[in-house]
C-alpha cells in the first residue's frame, strides 16, 4: 500500500457576506493526481449569519464524493424545494444548477474528480451517473461507511486528507493507467474555450465521431457536444466574474454567441435564472475550468 503525503495547501476565496465561512483545497497523493483534482473542506461556523442564504450552484461538471461530516445539508430544486442530503453522496457530471442552503454548523469533505477521472479509476462507465447523486455507498460499497467515521474521529484537516488519500489509493493497480487521448481531447477542448466542432475533434486527433461519442460516453458520462456546450458556459461565467457582467459587447465578442439573445437562452436554460439576477453572485468555476 502506497503512503498518503502531506497535501500542499491553498486557500479559496467564496462569495459571501459574512467572515464566518473558510473554503481550503487540497492536493491529492501524486498518484491520484492523474484522477483527482483537488480536495475540498468546507465550513461554516456557529455563529454564520448570511444575508443570502441561498446560494447557487453552476452545474461543476465534474464527478464528486462527498462526506458531509457536519450538520445535515439542504440543497434546493429550482422549483425552491428543500431537498436534504444523505452523508455520504456521488454524483456524476451534471448540466443543471442547484442552489444549497448556507447554515451554521456545515462541514463537508469533498473531492473533485477529473471530468473522466472517476471513470478510469473505478473503471466503470459514468454515462449511468450523469445528473445523478447517490448514497455513495452505492458506487463504492460499505468501506466508505468506515471512512465516513474515520473523517468524524479525525482531529485536524490533515488527518482528514489522509484518510481521504489511503481510501482512493486502493483503487490504483499497477495496470491502471490514465487515458492520454481522453486527457489529450479535454485539454483541446478547454484551451479553445469550447469553441469548435465535433467535426474539429474527430479530424484533429483522426479518430471517428462515432468513437469519440463513446469515448465521452464512458469516461463522462455525456456526449461531446454537451461537454462542450458545458465549456462554453464555463468561459461565460468566467467572464461574468472578471467584471464583465455589464459589458455585453465584449461577453458576446469572447463567448462565441451569436446574439445576445441566445447567450441569455444559454445561461437561463442551465442556471435556471436570467444573467442580470445573479450579477451579484460570484459564481463558482472549479480550476479545470478557470483555465479556459
Amino acid at each position: 500500500m502506497q503512503t498518503a503525503t502531506i497535501p500542499d495547501v491553498t486557500q479559496n476565496s467564496f462569495n459571501s457576506d459574512s467572515d464566518n465561512i473558510t473554503y481550503h483545497r487540497y492536493q491529492p497523493h501524486p498518484a491520484l493526481r492523474p484522477f483527482v483534482e483537488y480536495y475540498y473542506i468546507f465550513r461554516t461556523d456557529g455563529k454564520l449569519d448570511c444575508a443570502t442564504p441561498l446560494q447557487t450552484l453552476v452545474p461543476l461538471n465534474h464527478p464528486l464524493l462527498l462526506f458531509n461530516t457536519g450538520v445535515e445539508l439542504n440543497i434546493s430544486d429550482l422549483t425552491g424545494e428543500a431537498i436534504p442530503l444523505p452523508k455520504t453522496i456521488v454524483s456524476g457530471f451534471g448540466t443543471g444548477s442547484t442552489q444549497f442552503l448556507l447554515s451554521p454548523g456545515i462541514e463537508t469533505v469533498g473531492v473533485f474528480f477529473h471530468p473522466q477521472g472517476m471513470g478510469q479509476l473505478l473503471n466503470m462507465p459514468m454515462n449511468m451517473m450523469t445528473n445523478q447523486a447517490f448514497d455513495a455507498g452505492e458506487i463504492f460499497g460499505n468501506d466508505v461507511e468506515y471512512v465516513y467515521e474515520r473523517l468524524i474521529e479525525a482531529q485536524t484537516l490533515h488527518n482528514k486528507i489522509e484518510i481521504i488519500d489511503s481510501f482512493l489509493l486502493t483503487y490504483l493497480n499497477d495496470s491502471q493507467m490514465n487515458d492520454e487521448l481522453i486527457t489529450q481531447i479535454l485539454f483541446n477542448m478547454y484551451d479553445r474555450k469550447g469553441l469548435l466542432s465535433i467535426q474539429d475533434i474527430s479530424n484533429e486527433f483522426e479518430i471517428s465521431r462515432q468513437h469519440l461519442y463513446r469515448m465521452f460516453i464512458k469516461s463522462i458520462g455525456v456526449s461531446p457536444k454537451v461537454f462542450v456546450r458545458m465549456l462554453r458556459f464555463h468561459h461565460l461565467i468566467n467572464l461574468f466574474n472578471k467584471g464583465q457582467k455589464n459589458n455585453w459587447h465584449d461577453i458576446l465578442y469572447h463567448s462565441g454567441f451569436y446574439d445576445q439573445a441566445h447567450m441569455i437562452r444559454e445561461f437561463t436554460a442551465i442556471v435556471g435564472q436570467s444573467p442580470t439576477s445573479v450579477t451579484d453572485q460570484n459564481l463558482f468555476v472549479s480550476d479545470f475550468y478557470i483555465q479556459v
